[in-house]
């Protein structure tokens, strides 16, 4: 549990780190252009990244281990190592799995998102500079992904608090202080410049 648990956490903090670094290019644009070819390659780092490591956390296919799906599978065959929480473990799992189910369409779309852009370039997207085709044939919302990862941290919290008393917490509010001391330095290099 604490490997995928793990696995949410970066594809989290790397998605967190892309969103807060671009929300901050959009509140000061002259920092950018201090590096604007390292800011640009480094963001389509994080951006590429981030979508493919959320991706793969929910594959389905049998030869697909670390994800979502798998672990579920593996509480079941292994429901006696929870002792006296099996009953109430076996019985979340459905709850748990409909969660999913409910989020067909942006797993859905996550998946489009990578297999024909991120991952594998699509003919369809490739041409597609500013993606926008992408956007309106398979739509993301700005807080879909977190939301999804938070939830997932959750469920998995669910079957660690049973099975080893564990509680994993996916907030990290290092990721906002460290952007901000480095947005503020080079604010103030600016400053100092003009």
């Amino acid at each position: 549990m604490i490997q995928l648990f793990l696995e949410v956490k970066y594809a989290h903090d790397k998605l967190k780190l892309y969103m807060y670094v671009h929300n901050q290019f959009v509140d000061y644009p002259k920092t950018q252009a201090i590096a604007s070819s390292f800011f640009a390659l480094s963001m389509n780092a994080l951006q590429n990244d981030s979508i493919i490591s959320t991706a793969k956390l929910f594959d389905k296919g049998n030869k697909s281990y670390g994800t979502i799906h798998k672990f579920f599978q593996l509480i079941e065959v292994n429901a006696d190592l929870f002792q006296n929480d099996k009953k109430r473990v076996l019985k979340e799992i459905p709850t748990h799995q409909k969660f999913y189910e409910e989020k067909a369409l942006l797993l859905q779309n996550l998946l489009t998102w990578r297999n024909k852009h991120f991952a594998h370039p699509d003919k369809n997207y490739f041409l597609d500079k500013d993606r926008l085709k992408l956007g309106e044939d398979a739509p993301i919302l700005y807080g879909d992904l977190p939301d999804l990862l938070q939830k997932s941290v959750d469920i998995i919290n669910f079957y660690s608090e049973a099975l080893c008393k564990n509680h994993h917490i996916l907030k990290d509010p290092e990721i906002e202080r460290h952007v901000d001391d480095l947005f503020r330095i080079l604010n103030d290099h600016l400053d100092r410049k003009t």
